[in-house]
């Protein structure tokens, strides 16, 4: 009898040493996801104060310039410099923008409705580029998905830039496809986003950069667009991530946005 109870006690102490170390991996995750997105908000909320600074006597260099260039002839050789410049003053114009929306993002105004037409307003737009390249777009829409309680404009912003990465991945052409999903369990009920496109892919060590501001793979890119764009979902208590393949049939990459139906 002693040896059968040292061995219970034993077998029910292996389970319990099993289940603290799952506790215990899990915690350590949610700790470090924690620290990751206050250095984030730390950084981003530096990063919008230096943007702020930088936008007021930027405006002024713009119009100073603009009104230069307003006064030189057609001919004059200045000109050249002056227009260069004033691409250069928007270019950083925008990006000051983009940082101070990341830093500081807005209250968010939720409402209930269709995520089926934000998607479909950000395709039709998109259509023209797509013809352009020789995209084919493929819609997967889950007609049951109920309605998601979210700022609709911010998503449309997250899905431009998703779409807008998408097609730029495939200049030689290829398949868009934008596939959305139910997920509901016990715990929590869900809208799955998929844009996926048959580009060139993603190398497996640029994955883990790409939702850190600034960096970026395209020569004119800001590298705030996906950083944005994360920032934006985390906002609304989601999730999204990226799953690449650069050989192989499967070839290509795909965007995954998780959004709770109704936000805590």
């Amino acid at each position: 009898k002693l040896s059968e109870e040292l061995s219970r006690t034993q077998s029910e102490s292996e389970s319990l040493l099993a289940e603290l170390d799952e506790a215990y991996r899990q915690l350590k995750g949610a700790q470090e996801e924690l620290v990751r997105r206050e250095r984030l908000a730390a950084s981003g909320e530096l990063a919008a104060g230096v943007a702020h600074e930088i936008r007021n006597p930027l405006s002024i260099i713009g119009m100073s310039v603009q009104y230069l260039h307003s006064k030189l002839s057609p001919g004059h050789a200045f000109r050249e410099f002056t227009s260069a410049i004033i691409k250069k003053v928007e270019r950083l114009d925008k990006i000051t923008t983009q940082l101070i929306g990341y830093g500081r993002p807005r209250e968010l105004k939720l409402e209930a409705r269709d995520v089926h037409r934000n998607i479909s307003q950000v395709l039709r737009l998109a259509t023209p580029k797509c013809k352009a390249q020789g995209v084919k777009i493929v819609r997967r829409f889950d007609r049951k998905l109920p309605k998601v309680t979210c700022d609709h404009d911010l998503m449309d912003q997250v899905f431009t830039n998703l779409v807008t990465n998408a097609i730029e991945a495939m200049p030689k052409g290829g398949i868009l496809t934008v596939e959305t999903r139910f997920d509901k369990d016990e715990i929590r009920s869900q809208a799955v986003i998929g844009i996926s496109d048959t580009g060139r892919g993603i190398p497996p060590k640029v994955q883990p950069q790409l939702f850190k501001p600034f960096f970026t793979t395209k020569r004119n890119g800001t590298g705030l667009g996906l950083a944005i764009s994360h920032r934006i979902i985390d906002h609304h208590h989601g999730g999204i991530s990226c799953a690449s393949k650069t050989r192989g049939s499967q070839r290509g990459t795909i965007f995954t946005v998780r959004l709770p139906i109704t936000p805590p």
